[in-house]
């Protein structure tokens, strides 16, 4: 019998009764609520809006047209134009691919740093547990924000270096949950087991706790993207992300806020694709919990 037929034979038969049938019942999950529905249809519909987006309107985002500056809503401009006569529509999409890339990018690293200082500290000596929790709750203490600002600063402005900076301090707030997580994955008598019938710990790791963690990990990378938009359309707001004249959500707003009143609509198209991608982030990581609850 392989070694990993004879794990899960352990695993298996090891297990408790009301566990097992918690294990079989969970099969059958309840359906998702409307809202998780909504949020998952509008995530799909933004990243199609920016994706697919510029190849149905071609419209230049960063072309300028003196003649046709701060216009209303119309058949050639549907959501109007900005000071410089530019198409708000083509710039709401260009500028949502660096706005999500972004956001992803950041998601992505946090995770990876996050979950590799998780499984160190999950399984490393109680020692190196105690330093790697206390290096973390030191940065925790002086706000992320601040240090992201700093460090864009520092830095310089552009959207590479941004993205930068908020990885850096945005990991330690992930961390401690990633630990919490490998700890209790590691605590699972199945886990036990493989590693009583001698499979190496990365082994172990890739094949039985990376597959146990996958729901938690999914919760988790939902609520970072929503965290990571908000962050970089702020910073961008305040001129640390994407230069001009290359759009971007946060950078966009900044540069209606003079002509507000002349023409809301270069406000509000950026500030209603932030809120609905944030919406649809944080529904969309409710669905999530819900799939991968073991409590249903």
């Amino acid at each position: 019998m392989a070694t990993d037929d004879r794990a899960f034979w352990i695993r298996s038969s090891t297990l408790p009764a009301t566990y097992q049938g918690q294990r079989g019942a969970s099969k059958r999950r309840p359906a998702l609520t409307t809202a998780s529905w909504v949020g998952i249809a509008l995530l799909i519909a933004i990243v199609g809006f920016v994706v697919a987006g510029p190849f149905l309107w071609t419209a230049s985002p960063i072309d300028q047209n003196a003649s046709a500056k701060l216009l209303g809503p119309s058949l050639e401009h549907p959501f109007g134009t900005d000071r410089y006569g530019r198409d708000l529509l083509a710039r709401a999409m260009i500028g949502g691919r660096w706005t999500l890339g972004a956001a992803g990018s950041i998601c992505l690293g946090v995770s990876v740093l996050a979950m590799l200082t998780g499984a160190i500290a999950a399984r490393a000596h109680p020692w190196i547990d105690f330093l790697l929790c206390r290096v973390t709750e030191s940065l925790l203490v002086i706000p992320q924000l601040v240090i992201a600002l700093g460090l864009a600063s520092i830095l310089g402005p552009s959207l590479r270096n941004l993205i930068f900076a908020l990885i850096l301090t945005v990991w330690p707030w992930y961390a401690l949950t990633y630990r919490t997580i490998f700890r209790q994955a590691y605590a699972e008598p199945w886990i036990e087991s493989a590693a009583a019938m001698g499979n190496t710990p990365l082994r172990i790791l890739v094949r039985h706790v990376l597959p146990t963690v996958v729901g938690p990990v999914a919760v988790l990378m939902s609520v970072c993207f929503g965290f990571a938009i908000l962050n970089v359309t702020a910073l961008s707001f305040l001129g640390l992300g994407m230069q001009p004249p290359t759009p971007e959500w946060g950078a966009m707003i900044d540069d209606a806020r003079p002509y507000f009143q002349l023409a809301p609509m270069q406000m509000i198209v950026p500030g209603i694709c932030i809120a609905a991608t944030v919406l649809a982030a944080n529904l969309t990581g409710d669905a999530l919990r819900d799939a991968f609850d073991p409590r249903v």
